[in-house]
C-alpha cells in the first residue's frame, strides 16, 4: 500500500499495564491493484484510458472496539 492508516484504541486490561490495539484501518494502494485486476476509465474528453485508483478499509472489529469501550468507561 501507498499509505495505510491504522485506528488503535487503548486497552487497559490488555498486556501489563494496557496496551493499544488495532479497531480498524485504511489503506490507499494507488493504481497497483487496479493494473493488477485491469480496471481502467476514460476521462472525459480523452482517447487513453487510465488505471483507477483504489482504497481498500476494513470492517471495524466490534469485539476489540466494544472491550475498548468497555473498559475505559467503567465505574467500578
Amino acid at each position: 500500500a501507498y499509505r495505510k492508516y491504522d485506528i488503535e484504541a487503548w486497552m487497559p486490561g490488555r498486556g501489563e499495564g494496557g496496551e493499544y490495539g488495532e479497531v480498524t484501518s485504511a489503506s490507499n494502494c494507488t493504481d497497483y491493484q487496479a493494473r493488477r485486476l485491469g480496471i481502467r476509465y476514460r476521462p472525459e474528453g480523452s482517447k487513453q484510458k487510465r488505471f483507477v485508483h483504489l482504497l481498500n478499509g476494513t470492517g471495524i472489529a466490534v469485539g476489540r472496539a466494544m472491550i475498548a469501550l468497555l473498559e475505559n468507561h467503567q465505574n467500578a
